[in-house]
């Protein structure tokens, strides 16, 4: 007695899977800037004032240096002058303002939704 089994759709399906594949990577890479984007208008409007840290603005040259970057695998939030390590760490004369930290902090839940809602899945606590 011979069993013969054939399986048909095999093409089909790896090019369905590359496709789901490169879908979710876009997703991915949507929500991230979304979150990311979002992030960076929480630390500006901290920087400007309307959140529980110290206002940081006297010329506004920090406050504009503010910008993001994003990819599909990473957000990030970046200042280039050179004071804004100063004013987030604190030094031995000024207390730290902690405006990126404490933005990403108070939105962890907030990211963690952006993440859900585009790729249709739950984000357990360890990845933020």
């Amino acid at each position: 007695m011979t069993v013969k089994i054939e399986v048909h759709g095999i093409p089909e399906a790896r090019v369905y899977l590359k496709k789901q594949n490169k879908l979710k990577i876009q997703q991915a890479s949507d929500a991230i800037k979304q979150a990311t984007l979002y992030v960076e208008g929480e630390v500006k409007q901290s920087i400007a004032g309307h959140r529980p840290e110290p206002k940081s603005v006297d010329t506004g040259r920090f406050l504009q240096s503010v910008h993001s970057t994003s990819n599909a695998m990473e957000g990030k939030i970046i200042s280039d002058v050179n004071y804004a390590q100063f004013l987030e760490f604190g030094t031995s004369k000024l207390s730290a303002r902690r405006h990126f930290q404490n933005s990403l902090e108070r939105n962890r839940n907030k990211i963690r939704d952006f993440i859900k809602n585009k790729l249709g899945i739950h984000i357990w606590k360890f990845l933020l």
